[in-house]
């Protein structure tokens, strides 16, 4: 039904009359500054006011409507199909603002008003939302499925969660579609649930404070997070925790990050120290400017599953970082190590390979303890050569004292497996005196130790141990 443009304004009284005259004429206006006495002082305009204007029952649909610093006894869109720029500034309303399931092709800005929870569920919007600049909503703002193809913002903004809803997060965005998010500067009291979205550009959380509802003295439901919680995010460009002008978030909760995805961390090493970050199949193409290193302490000092050093170190290896990527295999055993007593069978021999060859990935370490068995070897023999006799049918005479390379050579020969100097078909080792009998038995010990060391290493070269 279409209205006469002309009878319906004239029948209309102070402000709404104002303000439909104002919008018809493709003019803003202004109600001056609005403070929460305003309520009782100004009548404000109703809601249907702003719903008559979009359907156009004041003559046309109006393509722009943009009020300043007025009362608005709340503002229920949804459903709403409209194009156009739908400006509420520093308005104050008395109710919840609803643009659930509305397909809009425009901008909504409610910079610097006041509502008591801002709604969009399953919402269309083919433009931005800007929710900035001390916009607050006590009930926080919830998109579960929000579509956004430009930026929502609550830059400079207040949030809360409703508390007797402990599912209900200060900003609920679960499974949402957005270009840019931003939070920064931003005072979060419920702390950010977007498990399953998708950020085509870039998530800022740098310089906002956000509180998980647990911190915040409320009840809290899994389905709220408890404090930030990225879970399975996809993000096209960068997640700020941290930029040189804004500072660092102050984090008050946890932080999940796991299955997350995104080119660009930036986060201070300072917050991996401090914060309770879970990184667990995190991916990212690069970190500043903390470093791998960093992360690499993070896991070490939390109790993060072991399953994210396994992402990490193949994270690492898809960057090209394979000397990253053996640390933090290594780190993950060592880990596991100390997750067994010292006196099992298990927990010595964690122990002992990470001493001998790096639980299988530096293999140069058996090559390492294989030169100590052999020089401990040349020593015994050239302080001790009567350990040795010339071999049947060798020409050579009872040794009285042997030359340091003599000694060394007879060691290789010895403690080495398959690799001969000649000098093993000259001599036997044995011994008839008594008093050589512990000299005898160390430089076996020894023998049987280079062989143990060779072993080690070819195992740790061919992966055998990393396998176990």
């Amino acid at each position: 039904m279409i209205f006469s443009g002309t009878s319906d304004v004239r029948s209309l009284r102070g402000t709404s009359r104002k303000v439909v005259s104002a919008v018809l004429s493709g003019k803003s206006y202004s109600g001056g500054d609005v403070l929460p006495a305003g309520i009782a002082s100004d009548p404000g305009i109703p809601a249907e006011l702003l719903v008559d204007l979009l359907r156009g029952r004041y003559g046309y649909p109006v393509d722009n409507i943009d009020l300043v610093g007025l009362v608005i006894h709340g503002v229920n869109l949804s459903y709403r199909h409209w194009s156009g720029r739908l400006n509420l500034v520093k308005c104050l309303f008395t109710g919840s603002f609803n643009v659930s399931h509305a397909v809009v092709q425009g901008r909504i800005c409610l910079d610097g008003s006041h509502v008591a929870g801002f709604h969009a569920i399953d919402a269309r919007i083919d433009g931005s939302i800007h929710l900035r600049d001390g916009f607050t909503a006590p009930d926080g703002v919830r998109g579960l499925g929000l579509s956004v193809t430009g930026s929502l913002s609550v830059r400079g903004s207040t949030l809360g969660a409703p508390a007797e809803v402990p599912s209900r997060a200060a900003l609920d965005l679960f499974r949402a579609s957005i270009g840019d998010l931003f939070v920064n500067n931003s005072d979060l009291r419920g702390g950010i649930y977007a498990n399953g979205s998708t950020i085509r550009r870039n998530i800022r959380l740098q310089g906002a404070r956000i509180q998980s509802r647990q911190l915040a003295g409320m009840t809290s439901a899994a389905d709220a997070g408890d404090g930030i919680s990225l879970v399975n995010v996809t993000v096209g460009g960068a997640i700020y925790f941290w930029t040189s002008e804004a500072g660092p978030t102050d984090l008050q909760g946890t932080v999940s990050l796991n299955g997350a995805r995104c080119q660009t961390w930036t986060v201070h090493p300072t917050q991996l120290e401090k914060a309770d970050i879970s990184i667990d199949n995190f991916t990212y193409r690069r970190i500043l400017p903390a470093t791998g290193s960093d992360v690499l302490r993070l896991l070490s000092g939390s109790s993060i599953a072991p399953s994210a050093y396994g992402h990490l170190a193949e994270h690492f290896e898809a960057l090209g970082q394979p000397a990253l990527s053996r640390i933090t295999r290594i780190s993950l055993q060592r880990r596991l190590a100390r997750s067994y007593p010292l006196r099992s069978r298990e927990g010595f021999t964690r122990r002992t390979l990470g001493i001998l060859v790096g639980y299988g990935y530096r293999p140069a370490l058996a090559l390492l303890w294989l030169s100590v068995a052999v020089t401990m070897s040349g020593l015994l023999i050239m302080l001790h050569p009567g350990l040795f006799q010339p071999a049947k049918g060798s020409a050579a005479k009872a040794p009285t004292s042997m030359s340091w390379v003599e000694s060394i050579a007879l060691a290789v020969d010895n403690v080495v497996p398959f690799i001969s100097t000649g000098s093993k078909e000259q001599w036997t080792l044995t011994t008839t005196n008594l008093d050589d009998w512990p000299w005898f038995t160390a430089l076996l010990l020894l023998k049987i130790a280079g062989w143990a060391f060779a072993i080690l290493g070819a195992a740790s070269v061919t992966g055998a141990i990393r396998s176990k």
